[in-house]
């Protein structure tokens, strides 16, 4: 009965001979069915006429697909020009600014450089000697300071002669 079943179920099937055996490596058996034949000049010649004339006119181009095809590239291009230019500018300005950046430490540093020049060539003894020696100026007396409390701000700058109210005087 086992058989019966094998043949019924192995049949059209081509085994390799005992001497072929041999050659089988692996666990993978090669198919031998064979490949069926196509035939491209078969397959063509079914194809009506009608169809055929119809594939040829929406393979050919026409005027007014000649004309949208031409407008679209020309777009294309105006498109990357535009965007070449305006990455150009973004160059340049950027270059601009790198060099301005440049320009401004470096008149910066110039005039830290010489704000301490400044400062250490000044001495507030020599400038106070100065002015009491060789100009007479003398230091206030305690009746001629005035105080004046401001609750605003912590600076004032005088137009006017200063109230009467917000004084005190020492």
């Amino acid at each position: 009965m086992a058989a019966e079943r094998s043949r019924r179920t192995n049949a059209g099937r081509r085994y390799p001979s005992p001497s072929e055996y041999d050659y089988l490596r692996g666990n993978v058996v090669p198919k031998v069915d064979a490949v069926p034949d196509y035939d491209p000049e078969k397959k063509r010649r079914q194809v009506s006429r009608q169809v055929r004339k119809n594939r040829v006119k929406e393979a050919a181009i026409t005027r007014g697909y000649m004309i949208f095809l031409t407008v679209a590239s020309v777009a294309v291009v105006a498109i990357c020009v535009l965007y070449l230019s305006l990455q150009s500018a973004l160059i340049t300005q950027n270059n601009a600014i790198t060099k301005l950046q440049t320009q401004y430490s470096d008149l910066q540093e110039a005039n830290d450089a010489r704000y301490n020049n400044i400062n250490d060539s000044v001495s507030l003894d020599d400038i106070r000697n100065k002015a009491m020696n060789e100009l007479g100026m003398v230091y206030a007396s305690p009746s001629q300071i005035i105080t004046y409390e401001n609750p605003d701000n912590d600076f004032i700058k005088q137009y006017s002669s200063i109230p009467d109210t917000a004084t005190s005087g020492n």
